[in-house]
Order: C-alpha cells, then structure tokens, then sequence
C-alpha cells in the first residue's frame, strides 16, 4: 500500500519514502492506515479556529458562545476520539482500554445548572505533561518497533483523560457562563488534541527512520522546540512594541494613526503564527485585550494618550512574559545551543555558522539578543563581544534548574 498525495503532503516526501520502504507489506499497510486517520483528524482539529471567536463581546456572562461553538466542539471530540480508537485497534498494547474513547462527555446543560458548587470541580485542564509526550516518541525507535502499541496507548489514553476532565469542567455553569473561563478551556483542549495526534505522527514515523523527528515532520515540534519558537515570537513582538513606544512619545495625535495600523496589522501576524495556540490561556487574554482595544481604537481629542497607555501596558506585559525562557524544557535546550555557538566561535570558524544555533536561544539573554538581531541584517559583529556574551549567557543557564 502507497502513501497517497495527501499523505505524502502531509508527512513530506523522505518520511514517506521511509514508510514506504518498511519490508512487511501488512505492517506498511497498518502504518499507512494509522497515519491517514491522524491527518484526517487533524484536519478536523485545525477547522476549529478559535480565533475567530476572540474579537467577540466577551465581558457579558451567558450561554451564547457555548451555543454558538458547542455543535463543532463536540464534533471535534467524536472525530479525535474516534481517531484513538481506530489507532488502538491497529496497534493495541498492553492496558488498551476495552471502551473506547470516542464518546465525548455529553454536556448537559440542566444537570449543569444544578452543580453549583464549584468545589466539586476538577482543576483546570493544563497540566505540564509536553516533557511526557516527548518520552513516550522517544520509546519508539528503529530498534522497539515493538513498542508502538505502547506509546499509541499511552498518548490515547491521555485524550481520554483530557476529555473526561473537560466534560467535567463543563459541569460547573460559571465556566460555561463565563465567555474568558470558556475560551480558555476550549483552547487548552484543542491544543491538547493537535498535541496527542501530532505525537501520534511522530511515534509512528520515528519507529522506522534514524534521524531527528523534529526536522524530518513539517509540523511535529517537541516540547523544547515549542517552547523556543513561542518564547522567540515572543521577544520578537516585544522589540517591535517597544519600538512603537518610543516613537508614539514623540507623535502628535494625527501621525499616531500610522502605528495604530502597524501595530494592528503586527499583532494579527502574532496571532497568525502556529506559536500563537501554545500560549498559556491566561497569557493569551492580555494579548485578545489589547487586539480588542486596537480594533476599537478611534481618532479623537485623547485617543492619542489613551493609545500611548495601551501600548506601554502591553509592552510591560510582553517584558514580564520574557520569563518564559525559564521553562524546565528550554533549560537544557539552550545548555546544548550555547556549547555549540562556543565551539563555533572557539573553532575560528566564520560567525555566520554559528547563526542558527544563536536563533534556538534567542531570548534567553536581552544583550544577546541585540547581537543576535545584528546577526540577521548580516550587519558586522564584534567577535570577542559575541563570545564574552555567549561564555556570560552559557554560565547563567548552567546554574538554572532543569532536566539534565
């Protein structure tokens, strides 16, 4: 059985000419099968645009947005959850659930109403479990091809948590009244749901290739890598924010227009961008507030100042959100990128060979960050700064805590 154009789309041409060299014919057949239900299931997943939703009224406290999104939500669910039993039934391993996962919590909205207590709600669905998915990839190798019954199960039974524990969530009638509560815990969940099926992806590719899974998917990313993308989205808009500031402090009212647009066209990027789904939901408010402000923003005789305010409170937050690069998961990362910018420039190699491995730690230090920045106009660097910098860097996250 061959790989379709779709799938081939999907996966891309050198993981497709791996699963398609596997020698047993019924073992290429079940992989080929398993990773059509999981593009045909994220294509369902990737249809929910939640986004679409932010730029609506959100302060008032009704079922409107539950009514309005509940329909594709919970087709959502069925489709994903159907997905994991069909991926199980393919490859099943050991404690391999004899119910299957694809009967979503039924909502119901009376019951709902009648459990006011809030203390029997279960916590928020956000957990930090990207370090455990990556283990579970990382058990299927070329050499426990075996395991990939072990791994599917694994991440099928977290969807089935996630949606027990959503279902749950929805009992309590103040997150479905409370458009922030809901949002929040519609986006965690669909983020959950791309996350489990694109590890799904990766564990069964990685089974039969010998190379990292991270460059070899388009769209597979580990914890890491997820966390270093947001965190240099991130750093970048908080530079361009700054930039505004600075200049809105010498604009008279009738040229702030000109970075009212800039900055809405900006954030749209922002929210365009993959790294936007991963932002914790709290975080991911204070960035629909101040597109909700921006939308609103109108010309008058102190929309000038008011847009100023804006701007500087934003870009104090995005300065807070710098924190990020404390995330266990980009410890050891930038450990690993900062050593080998140092071999680069210990080897008198020439500096541009060293630019990629500076862009995984982007943001981990402000000062490296301007040289970094400089890096990518191709403008000159000094070289004993940029090591001075890097040794300074290198040092501070070798006493950081995190995963070794």
């Amino acid at each position: 059985m061959r790989a379709s154009a779709e799938l081939t789309k999907f996966l891309g041409a050198r993981a497709v000419k791996a699963i398609e060299a596997i020698e047993d014919a019924l073992l290429r057949e079940h992989v080929v099968v398993a990773l059509e239900i999981c593009s045909d299931a994220l294509k369902v997943v990737d249809d929910l645009d939640l986004t679409s939703y932010e730029m609506s009224p959100l302060e008032s406290e009704d079922l409107s947005l539950w009514r309005e999104v509940g329909p594709r939500v919970r087709h959502m669910l069925w489709i994903v959850g159907d997905a994991g039993d069909r991926l199980q039934a393919i490859f099943p391993g050991p404690g391999t659930p004899a119910e299957g996962i694809a009967a979503a919590p039924e909502i119901d909205l009376d019951a709902a109403f009648s459990m006011m207590e809030a203390g029997n709600v279960p916590e928020p669905i956000r957990d930090h479990r990207g370090l455990e998915i990556d283990l579970i990839v990382q058990r299927v190798n070329v050499d426990r091809q075996d395991s990939l019954g072990e791994s599917i199960t694994s991440l099928a039974s977290m969807l089935k948590e996630d949606f027990t524990r959503f279902g749950a969530r929805l009992q309590n009638p103040s997150v479905l009244k409370d458009k922030w509560a809901l949002l929040g815990e519609l986006q965690e969940l669909h983020s959950k749901c791309s996350e489990c099926l694109e590890a799904i992806v990766a564990t069964l590719v990685q089974a039969f290739v010998d190379e990292d899974i991270t460059v070899l998917l388009p769209r597979y990313t580990d914890a890491a890598l997820r966390a270093a993308r947001l965190r240099s989205a991130v750093v970048d808009l908080a530079y361009d924010v700054q930039r505004v500031q600075d200049a809105i402090e010498k604009l008279d009212r009738s040229q702030a227009k000109v970075f009212h647009e800039y900055m809405v066209q900006r954030m749209d990027h922002f929210v365009s961008l993959p790294t936007y789904r991963h932002l914790r939901p709290g975080d991911r408010k204070e960035f629909i507030l101040f597109r909700i402000f921006l939308f609103n923003w109108g010309e008058g005789e102190s929309s000038t100042q008011i847009l100023r305010e804006q701007v500087e409170g934003f870009s104090k937050f995005l300065e807070v959100m710098r924190a990020i690069n404390q995330r266990r998961e980009l410890v050891s990362h930038d450990r690993r990128y900062l050593a080998a910018v140092q071999t680069v420039l210990q080897s008198n190699l020439d500096t541009s060979r060293a630019k990629p491995y500076l862009e995984m730690v982007y943001g981990r230090s402000q000062r490296l960050d301007e040289m970094i920045r400089l890096c990518r106009e191709s403008y000159p660097v000094d070289r004993k700064l940029l090591e001075q910098m890097v040794l300074e860097t290198h040092a501070a996250v070798q006493t950081a805590a995190g995963p070794f």
